[in-house]
């Protein structure tokens, strides 16, 4: 993924360019000048790239938006009823315009800027680092402001540096993908893993408690250590951060899943940590 990408997508999520805020935005003249002025001229292709799933060139997208608000306002006039920002663009693009061949629909909660391929790990199918804090704060902050459970998992691969050591980069990297894909298969659909360092994983659980965690990460050490290699077999241990009151931003949860990793690692491995700020 190029520098630009990343900028891009860091942007998108910062000023929260999500449906509620686009709605918002549509329905106060006032809101949409001022949204105008901080986008300047990537405002109506970010418009549509949370509206589509696509990517256009600022012109073509002024283009079309401008194009679906008329269509909304003939579809009011015909059903007698406002269908929305979401199904006129669909309707247009898809049925009319023909620009788009799998029209989705979009989550609110996890932005398909996030969910694109080219941000993920090519090696480990999991989402690169770059996602990892944009996602983990906006987490937080849904977490917070509604006073939904949150966890955080970091874990890594017990000695992987003798595994390089001994068998070779080529056999460390057979490690990484199947580990990748181990978690991958056990995670649920709202859950983020991403690869966090060279061996380090992290997985965001929104809407989870302290048990929730703790039986993924029972089961996560579990399917690790049943993958199979040619002449030896792994082991991970995993570091549990819980939000509790005490924990004031995403960089304490951080901290915290650190320090519970790195009291499994002190205690033998191949085993989990689980550390409450509450302690």
């Amino acid at each position: 993924m190029s520098s630009e990408e990343i900028e891009d997508i860091v942007e998108l999520e910062n000023v929260d360019m999500s449906l509620s805020y686009l709605n918002k935005i549509l329905s106060n003249k006032k809101s949409f000048n001022e949204a105008k002025k901080k986008y300047k001229d990537r405002f109506y292709c970010t418009m549509l790239m949370i509206l589509t799933h696509e990517k256009y060139k600022e012109s073509k997208a002024k283009e079309l938006f401008n194009e679906i608000q008329t269509h909304k306002k003939e579809l009011k006039e015909l059903l007698n009823r406002d269908v929305g920002i979401v199904v006129a663009t669909m309707d247009y693009l898809y049925n009319i315009k023909k620009e788009l061949s799998t029209p989705m629909i979009i989550e609110e909660q996890k932005s398909d800027v996030i969910s694109q391929s080219s941000v993920k790990d090519k090696l480990t199918g999991l989402y690169a680092k770059d996602i990892f804090q944009i996602f983990l704060d906006k987490e937080f902050s849904l977490a917070s402001r509604k006073r939904n459970d949150l966890c955080l998992i970091m874990l890594d691969i017990d000695d992987f540096k003798k595994i390089n050591d001994s068998f070779g980069h080529q056999i460390g990297d057979e490690v990484l993908e199947k580990l990748g894909k181990t978690i991958n298969s056990n995670i649920r659909q709202m859950d983020f893993a991403c690869r966090y360092g060279g061996e380090e994983f992290a997985i965001i659980m929104p809407n989870s408690n302290k048990n929730d965690a703790i039986k993924l990460a029972k089961r996560l050490r579990k399917k690790v250590e049943e993958l199979k290699f040619s002449n030896f077999n792994i082991t991970i241990s995993l570091g549990i951060s819980i939000l509790t009151q005490k924990v004031k931003n995403s960089s304490d949860l951080i901290k915290t899943a650190d320090k519970a990793l790195y009291s499994a690692k002190k205690r033998g491995k191949n085993r989990y940590e689980c550390f409450s700020t509450h302690n």
